[in-house]
């Protein structure tokens, strides 16, 4: 009874891998393409009008930005 509950499980087991190597679809329908068949993407430069750059920034330091703190008197 043994030897027959091992054969049974062998024969499901190779049932089931074989059905899982049936299910798997290895057919690639889109090869890729050629070296010499490369698609070109052309650039063409926007064309915005003419529009004035950015003004600078004022190029002051951080500490003058910074609130200062009140001198502590005693």
């Amino acid at each position: 009874m043994k030897m027959l509950k091992n054969l049974l499980f062998t024969i499901v087991l190779m049932v089931g891998c074989s059905l899982v190597a049936f299910g798997q679809n290895d057919d690639n329908k889109n090869p890729p393409p050629k070296k010499g068949e490369q698609p070109k993407i052309m650039i063409v430069p926007k064309n915005d009008g003419n529009k004035p750059k950015d003004s600078p920034k004022d190029e002051t330091p951080r500490e003058s930005t910074k609130p200062k703190k009140p001198d502590d008197e005693k």
